[in-house]
């Protein structure tokens, strides 16, 4: 150990973007938050992420104080000094041989003390390297994407289906609905006339001979139509009681349309919210990555200025060298800690 060995400069580690952190704990916890039950497995693994993202910050800040006050408390100057007193009167060699023995032994505790409390710093910078990288692999454990997208991309192709298919059932629905009012009109028509009283089963085919209004014979013409689209030319006729049965023909259909409809509104209603979901879950795996990918700086950097530490030895060993490193160690965990309470997550 010396102290007037030439400074080595530090390495220079780069500092997590804490906003970017915090930003992301927080998009991840809102996505997380489902609108349906569907793929069950996925969002449980998604909201596992964000429990663990939440947990992360608060390991980040006690590991970040742990080496600030380790590297705070760490100061060297008097020690160093009394070092370089002892190898002063060494050198002279005026000491007597009990003198020299007890130097040397003072010495030899001196530089006991120091490595020891080198040795301390470098554990805490080992120990909160680990610590953090044990909550990144936490995180990053979990699988998210995998057939994530395949199952977004199938969702999102069935969602013009579902609406190509709603538009078909609304339009039948309609041109039913169209016809059900026409046969509707005639029946009214020939009720409020007793047509059936004076034609007795069959609806007259020639109803320019009916005492009827125009807008009348209108209606009933319509009717009547609309029994030949359904059930083709009759040579006979149409009777009272073909209108009743295909009003109530259509009445089923309807019904059933409407029912289908429902269906089909409540099945993309349901595709919708797990596309959302789905499109969440992959929001959140990659803004899981952009989490890791800035958290990983830390234990970079503690493990880097612990080996650091590591090489300092022999003539290596100066207080230049080491408070060098002291140095470089307590402005990053002073930055980092700055950062990261500027913008704590709660």
């Amino acid at each position: 150990m010396s102290n007037v060995t030439p400074l080595t400069p530090s390495l220079t580690y780069a500092e997590p973007d804490f906003a970017l952190i915090a930003q992301s704990t927080k998009d991840i916890s809102r996505l997380a938050v489902f609108q349906t039950p569907k793929m069950m497995a996925v969002m449980d693994k998604a909201q596992r992420a964000s429990t663990n993202a939440l947990a992360l910050d608060p390991v980040l800040g006690e590991k970040l104080v742990a080496i600030s006050t380790k590297a705070q408390n760490l100061d060297f100057r008097e020690l160093f000094g009394q070092l370089a007193e002892i190898d002063q009167e060494l050198a002279k060699g005026k000491l007597s041989p009990a003198d020299v023995k007890a130097a040397q032994g003072a010495r030899e505790e001196l530089t006991g003390l120091f490595g020891t409390q080198i040795s301390d710093i470098k554990a805490t910078l080992r120990n909160a390297a680990t610590g953090v990288k044990q909550k990144l692999g936490e995180i990053s454990a979990i699988v998210l994407s995998e057939r994530t997208q395949e199952t977004l991309t199938q969702q999102e192709q069935r969602k013009p289906e579902l609406v190509s298919a709603i538009a078909a059932k609304r339009a039948a629905w309609k041109g039913l609905d169209g016809d059900r009012a026409k046969i509707i009109a005639a029946q009214d028509v020939i009720r409020a006339r007793n047509i059936v009283d004076i034609y007795k089963d069959f609806i007259p085919k020639d109803l320019e001979k009916v005492d009827l209004k125009k807008p009348e014979a209108e209606a009933i013409r319509l009717g009547v139509e609309v029994l030949k689209k359904i059930m083709g030319e009759i040579s006979e006729g149409f009777k009272y009681s073909d209108l009743a049965d295909q009003r109530k023909a259509l009445d089923s259909q309807i019904e059933q349309l409407d029912s289908d409809i429902l269906a089909l509104v409540a099945e993309q209603r349901e595709n919708d919210a797990l596309i959302g979901d789905l499109s969440a879950v992959i929001s959140i795996d990659g803004k899981r990555n952009a989490l890791i990918g800035e958290v990983n700086k830390l234990p970079s950097a503690f493990t880097g200025f612990a080996d650091e530490l590591d090489k300092l030895s022999g003539t290596a060993v100066t207080e230049a060298s080491v408070t060098k490193i002291l140095s470089s160690i307590k402005t990053y965990a002073a930055n980092c800690l700055d950062a990261r309470n500027r913008v704590i997550i709660t």
